[in-house]
């Protein structure tokens, strides 16, 4: 979540280099804690870890965080980038719905195959019961 948020504020303008060192910050902080115990609100707790929040860190960075990004630093994709973005999302949509069509025939046959094999040996042992019923 810290990091979505320092993405966020490099889209709205904030000067890159002061983001460059938050997130070279964020680097040093743990991201899978060993688990030492939760709290009543389900937070973790762990031992050799303290927290930090996002406010701490961006208050350690004397730069102001709201220096507007000049207009020609921004590049918006152009009409074609997006066309041709949206096209190959297309095929790879297009590829995945084949690839599950066919994942749903092989488990259709493979249930068909097992629902065979429960009908012979529900037959086995009926035939069993009844070679145990006559002797």
């Amino acid at each position: 979540m810290i990091g979505e948020t320092v993405v966020e504020g490099l889209w709205s303008g904030i000067d890159s280099n002061c983001a460059t060192e938050i997130t070279l910050d964020l680097i040093h902080m743990p991201l899978c804690p060993d688990v030492g115990a939760m709290d009543d609100h389900d937070n973790i707790i762990t031992e050799d870890t303290e927290e930090i929040r996002l406010s701490q860190i961006l208050n350690r960075h004397d730069t102001p965080m709201y220096e507007p990004v000049p207009p020609q630093a921004r590049r918006l994709a152009s009409l074609e980038e997006m066309v041709a973005v949206q096209r190959s999302l297309l095929g790879e949509v297009t590829a995945l719905r084949w690839v599950q069509e066919e994942l749903l025939k092989v488990e259709g046959e493979r249930l068909a195959l097992q629902k065979e094999k429960l009908a012979l040996e529900k037959d086995r042992f009926a035939i069993e019961k009844r070679r145990r019923l006559e002797d």
